[in-house]
Formats: C-alpha cells, structure tokens, sequence
C-alpha cells in the first residue's frame, strides 16, 4: 500500500502495476501476492479513475490508477 501511494503522489498522468494474485492453488516462494479486492480497495482512495484487468495472464492482474 505505501509503495502504491508514493508511486501515484510523483506520477504526473497516473500508475500502473501488476500483481501475482491471491486466488492461486500454488505461491511463488519469494513473491508476493496481493489480494484482488484489496489492491481495488487501495487505488478506490487515491483516484475515481481505476481500472483492475484480470483477463491477461493466468494469476496475474494489472491495476491502473490514473490522475482524477
């Protein structure tokens, strides 16, 4: 979350990142995987602008958030 916070507060037009998900019947020892809901929750607080893809990559998905 504070990683997702500083990177929108020094973007000009907005962030984008991607995630290992959570719903996974298997986890990558030493990665990390992030909730779905959750990383919607987070960029719901910075910006009315975001867009969850999850339709790329089998346990993977992109989270945009751009400038209101």
């Amino acid at each position: 979350e504070k990683m997702i916070n500083k990177m929108y507060s020094l973007s000009n037009f907005g962030i984008s990142a991607d995630f290992l998900s959570t719903h996974v019947d298997f986890k990558h020892k030493g990665a990390f995987h992030m909730n779905i809901k959750d990383a919607f929750n987070i960029a719901k607080t910075l910006s009315k602008r975001v867009v969850l893809r999850n339709d790329y990559l089998d346990h993977e998905f992109a989270l945009y958030i751009l400038k209101n």
